[in-house]
């Protein structure tokens, strides 16, 4: 079997993913708008979701949530809406797909991430942290995709007229990280069997696309890898990567 990575958007203004392995759909969040969801489930044949991950509380991951209630919730927040508990580092089956939960360090409670597993491929998704703690890189090490935030450019994001007190926060070990932090993870987390990598969470403020690109390009310079993917993840369109 072989993974399909649908990301519906990603950023401040809202995240969703939906990864398929055969049979199996399942959502990582759903701050996106519905009707974005809904077109891309039907262009892409999905009628039903074995589960809905919800990583944290803020509302650009979970402001759909109404709409998902008959599905299973998984989370590590006891305030949101679930049927399944998760706890870091401990492996849940999910319709024959294996998900391990990780902690990440963001100012809402139980924020996490996610590896999700089938047969033959692995997605890591890290987003919404001040860093990645060392367990998580490990963890990481040679999945299929690489889902990885790189919020921000430090000097664009200082030049911006955002209050003080938001920029110490987003620059903060519970913040977010930035295209730097983001892309030395990526590159320590690249292996042999690594195919793709999907750069999430770009601020349209305080972040370029190319300076992403640009980051990327010279941290994995070293490796030697011209047969990676890399794409940008973009707050107002889909992207699709795999096939299942």
């Amino acid at each position: 079997m072989h993974m399909r990575i649908i990301n519906a958007g990603s950023g401040s203004k809202g995240n969703c993913t939906i990864v398929s392995s055969g049979d199996t759909h399942i959502m990582i969040d759903c701050g996106i708008g519905i009707s974005r969801i809904r077109r891309l489930c039907q262009e892409y044949g999905i009628d039903h979701l074995d589960g809905l991950v919800l990583t944290h509380r803020h509302s650009d991951h979970t402001r759909f949530l109404s709409y998902f209630m008959d599905t299973t919730i998984y989370t590590m927040d006891p305030d949101l809406p679930h049927q399944v508990m998760v706890e870091s580092m401990k492996t849940y089956d999910i319709h024959g797909m294996t998900m391990i939960p990780f902690w990440l360090s963001h100012d809402a409670p139980y924020t996490f991430g996610i590896k999700l597993m089938d047969l033959t491929e692995s997605i890591m998704m890290i987003s919404d942290t001040g860093y990645v703690p060392s367990p998580v890189l490990k963890l990481g090490y040679d999945a299929t995709y690489l889902m990885v935030e790189c919020n921000h450019d430090i000097q664009m994001l200082l030049d911006t007229n955002r209050p003080y007190p938001l920029k110490a926060r987003i620059l903060g070990d519970e913040g977010h990280l930035n295209n730097e932090d983001g892309a030395k993870a990526i590159a320590m987390m690249v292996g042999p069997h690594t195919t793709t990598i999907m750069a999430a969470h770009i601020s349209q403020q305080a972040n370029d696309p190319n300076k992403v690109m640009d980051v990327l390009s010279r941290e994995l310079k070293p490796l030697n890898r011209d047969d990676l993917t890399i794409v940008t993840l973009d707050q107002n369109q889909s992207t699709c990567k795999g096939e299942v």
